[in-house]
Parts: structure tokens; C-alpha cells; sequence
């Protein structure tokens, strides 16, 4: 004997259980009826006129907005071209500016087209040289563009080898 289920709908005890059509009970028709009367409504009532928007203060200032950044990507001859100044020992900093990318991207994008990746910081003769330019008179900030790194890694390679930071202000006349 062959098993038959009624037909949602029909009510009949004929057709096979393949035809039951539930789906339809199921689905929502008010949600896109719902929208397209929101939709009708909101044309036809004139737009609300909101007030600009304050900017946020607190006792520092004005507090800044975090704008999103558009994603730039780069064709294939700049990420060449990129590649290429970073394994010169083009600064990040700079090329970040320059490429409109962040420095993570930087890394990454040397990383995939086989170039080492740079590690931060001076090694032993680079502090050597940096303790050596500091202590004949150059500020730090000098030092750190004459060796194309950071002011605090100076610092922190003056200190290493032992030497004094000098006072922030004016040099003393003849220094």
C-alpha cells in the first residue's frame, strides 16, 4: 500500500508527500510589506532637519573623530617599486606616507615579495655610532635622522652605552 500525505492547501489525500508546500507558511510576508510602507512613508514626509552635531569636548579640548581611512591598494609595479626602497632602507615612516598604507602593511607586503624584514633598532656598531654623534654634540632628534631611525631608539642607545641625556632647551652659547 502507498503512503500518501495531504497537501498543505488542498486538502486533499491524493498527492504524494513530495508536494507538500510548507515553506510558505513559514516565511514572513509582513517584513517586505512592512519596509515598503516605511519606505512610502519617508518620502512623503519632509525630512526632519537635525542639528549639527556638537563636537565632543572634555576638560583637555576638543576631542578628535575617528575617521575611516579608505583602503588603498596597491598595483602590482607600486608594490614592486615598495618593495624594492624598503630593501634600500627607505625609512617606513616614509614610505607608509608616501604609499598612503599603514607600516603593518609595509612589513607584510616585503614579507610576501622576499625581501627581509628590517628589525627595529640599532645594532652593536649602529649605537656605538649613535653614543659617539651624541656625545659630540648633536640633539637626539639629529642623530636619529643622520641614522634613519627613531629619536627613542637613540636614546635608548645612549643610555646603553653608558651615557648621560642632556636637558631638554636652548645649548649653552659655544656648545
Amino acid at each position: 500500500m502507498r503512503k500518501v500525505r495531504a497537501c498543505a492547501g488542498t486538502g486533499t489525500e491524493a498527492e504524494p508527500a513530495h508536494k507538500v508546500h510548507l515553506a510558505g507558511w513559514f516565511s514572513n510576508p509582513r517584513k517586505p510589506l512592512m519596509t515598503l510602507i516605511r519606505r512610502v512613508l519617508r518620502g512623503s514626509r519632509r525630512p526632519v532637519s537635525r542639528p549639527e552635531r556638537q563636537p565632543i569636548e572634555d576638560v583637555r579640548g576638543p576631542v578628535a573623530e575617528n575617521r575611516p581611512r579608505p583602503q588603498t591598494r596597491l598595483s602590482v609595479p607600486n608594490r614592486a617599486a615598495l618593495a624594492e626602497e624598503y630593501a634600500e632602507g627607505v625609512p617606513v615612516d616614509e614610505l607608509a606616507r608616501r604609499f598612503g598604507i599603514h607600516r603593518t602593511t609595509i612589513h607584510r607586503l616585503a614579507a610576501q615579495a622576499g625581501v627581509a624584514v628590517r628589525r627595529r633598532g640599532l645594532d652593536e656598531p649602529g649605537r656605538r655610532e649613535a653614543a659617539r654623534l651624541y656625545e659630540n654634540g648633536m640633539t637626539l632628534e639629529e642623530v636619529a635622522a643622520e641614522l634613519w631611525v627613531g629619536d627613542e631608539t637613540v636614546r635608548s642607545a645612549v643610555v646603553a652605552r653608558g651615557g648621560a641625556i642632556r636637558p631638554r632647551g636652548r645649548r649653552p652659547a659655544g656648545a
